[in-house]
């Protein structure tokens, strides 16, 4: 039996574009698929999570809704929650900032790398 041939990242990119909508996260390392985040300290700082729209004509949230929404009743279809939006009251704008500043969450920490090389994934 031979082993199994490595991809080339055109076939993997390729491959890629079969998934309609794709998340990388590190937040479940037990799953297996943490999509190399650890390369950019911004999503790791930000607590963040790779999107992948393989769709090039329709928004995240279109292709969100028609995933959640194949194998689901009618009933099932009004609990769909794809994104949620906070309404900040402008007036909390000072407290807000000194809180996160005094927890270590500044301008710096959420985006230490303004100008991402990512050139090192590929030569390592």
């Amino acid at each position: 039996m031979n082993p199994p041939k490595e991809r080339s990242i055109i076939e993997s990119l390729n491959l890629a574009l079969t998934f309609p909508i794709t998340y990388f996260s590190n937040r479940d390392r037990e799953s297996g698929i943490i999509f190399s985040l650890n390369n950019s300290q911004n999503i790791l700082n930000q607590e963040g999570v790779f999107t992948w729209n393989a769709e090039p004509y329709k928004p995240l949230e279109m292709i969100g809704n028609e995933q959640y929404s194949k194998d689901k009743s009618d009933e099932e279809l009004g609990n769909y929650r794809f994104r949620q939006c906070f309404n900040i009251n402008k007036n909390l704008e000072n407290y807000i900032r000194e809180r996160l500043n005094a927890d270590g969450i500044t301008n710096e920490y959420i985006y230490p790398t303004i100008n991402v090389d990512t050139s090192q994934i590929f030569t390592s």
